[in-house]
């Protein structure tokens, strides 16, 4: 991902356009995949949403996707205030086990992101 955003537009061209292809023509857009800056190995799969209260979204292909790459994923809400700052975040792992659901402030959910690039042991990083 590119540091600084672009333009603050999503570009929903291809999607409205797939959307309307035949019902069994599906697919999914991949929210977030933490990756090492060095190597660029993958490092967890993420299924992202903002939380307007909701218990569940669906992560079933992107739990699937983990899986066949050996990868954890987590489905991640986050709650936004009134300006626009994100306050809190729910965060629970999907695979390879299923686990509780955490609740985060941002703070928090930086260091849990944090965590996953420490436990990468990055065959690069070595001869740097």
């Amino acid at each position: 991902m590119t540091r600084y955003e672009k333009t603050w537009k999503r570009d929903l061209t291809y999607s409205l356009w797939h959307r309307g292809l035949e019902d069994d023509i599906t697919m999914i857009d991949i929210d977030s995949v933490e990756y090492c800056s060095t190597c660029f190995e993958p490092l967890a799969l993420l299924e992202l949403a903002r939380d307007v209260g909701q218990s569940h979204k669906p992560h079933i292909v992107t739990k699937k996707l983990a899986e066949k790459a050996g990868l954890p994923a987590y489905v991640v809400f986050y709650k936004v205030n009134e300006k626009g700052e994100i306050i809190q975040f729910r965060v629970r792992q999907v695979a390879p086990i299923e686990g509780q659901e955490q609740v985060m402030t941002p703070q928090q959910y930086a260091n849990f992101l944090r965590k996953l690039h420490q436990k990468h042991s990055c065959p690069i990083a070595a001869f740097l």
